[in-house]
Protein backbone atom coordinates (compact mmCIF):
# COMPACT_ATOMS: atom_id res chain seq x y z
CA UNK A 1 0.00 0.00 0.00
CA UNK A 2 2.57 2.21 0.86
CA UNK A 3 4.37 1.81 -2.43
CA UNK A 4 0.95 2.39 -4.28
CA UNK A 5 0.79 5.52 -2.14
CA UNK A 6 4.14 7.00 -3.37
CA UNK A 7 3.54 5.98 -7.02
CA UNK A 8 0.66 8.02 -6.86
CA UNK A 9 2.69 11.08 -5.15
CA UNK A 10 5.47 10.64 -7.79
CA UNK A 11 2.69 10.80 -10.65
CA UNK A 12 0.99 13.99 -9.05
CA UNK A 13 3.85 16.24 -8.82
CA UNK A 14 5.10 14.66 -12.10
CA UNK A 15 2.03 16.21 -13.62
CA UNK A 16 2.44 19.30 -11.83
CA UNK A 17 5.79 20.12 -12.89
CA UNK A 18 4.54 19.35 -16.25
CA UNK A 19 1.86 21.88 -16.06
CA UNK A 20 4.35 24.40 -14.61
CA UNK A 21 6.85 24.52 -17.48
CA UNK A 22 7.30 26.78 -19.18
CA UNK A 23 7.62 26.88 -22.94
CA UNK A 24 8.59 29.05 -26.01
CA UNK A 25 9.10 28.67 -29.59
CA UNK A 26 11.36 32.03 -30.62
CA UNK A 27 11.88 32.92 -34.45
CA UNK A 28 15.04 34.96 -34.85
CA UNK A 29 16.54 36.46 -38.32
CA UNK A 30 19.95 37.60 -38.82
CA UNK A 31 21.01 38.49 -41.92
CA UNK A 32 19.76 35.97 -44.44
CA UNK A 33 19.57 33.19 -41.73
CA UNK A 34 16.42 32.15 -39.88
CA UNK A 35 16.87 30.18 -36.46
CA UNK A 36 13.63 28.50 -35.15
CA UNK A 37 14.67 27.55 -31.36
CA UNK A 38 12.29 25.87 -28.60
CA UNK A 39 12.95 26.61 -24.84
CA UNK A 40 11.86 24.78 -21.96
CA UNK A 41 12.25 26.69 -18.60
CA UNK A 42 14.63 28.59 -20.26
CA UNK A 43 16.72 26.86 -22.08
CA UNK A 44 16.81 25.68 -25.34
CA UNK A 45 16.27 22.04 -25.94
CA UNK A 46 16.17 22.12 -29.81
CA UNK A 47 16.63 24.59 -32.63
CA UNK A 48 17.79 24.78 -36.61
CA UNK A 49 18.28 27.05 -39.29
CA UNK A 50 17.33 28.12 -42.43
CA UNK A 51 19.64 30.18 -45.20
CA UNK A 52 18.60 32.24 -47.68
CA UNK A 53 20.49 31.80 -50.85
CA UNK A 54 22.33 34.63 -52.26
CA UNK A 55 20.45 34.28 -55.76
CA UNK A 56 17.08 34.30 -54.52
CA UNK A 57 14.80 36.86 -52.57
CA UNK A 58 14.88 36.55 -49.28
CA UNK A 59 11.15 35.30 -48.03
CA UNK A 60 10.91 35.98 -43.98
CA UNK A 61 7.79 33.50 -44.20
CA UNK A 62 9.24 30.96 -46.33
CA UNK A 63 11.99 30.88 -44.19
CA UNK A 64 10.44 30.77 -40.50
CA UNK A 65 8.37 27.55 -41.56
CA UNK A 66 11.62 25.84 -43.03
CA UNK A 67 13.34 25.97 -40.01
CA UNK A 68 10.93 25.74 -37.86
CA UNK A 69 9.64 22.11 -39.84
CA UNK A 70 13.53 21.30 -39.75
CA UNK A 71 13.42 22.32 -35.80
CA UNK A 72 10.58 18.81 -35.33
CA UNK A 73 12.82 16.94 -37.67
CA UNK A 74 10.52 17.17 -40.87
CA UNK A 75 12.21 15.04 -43.38
CA UNK A 76 10.90 17.17 -46.44
CA UNK A 77 12.17 20.30 -44.73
Amino acid sequence: MINNLADAFRRAFKNIYESLKEEEIRIVKKGNRITAAYYIDGKCVRHANSKCSKEDNFDFEYGSKLAFKRMWGDPNA
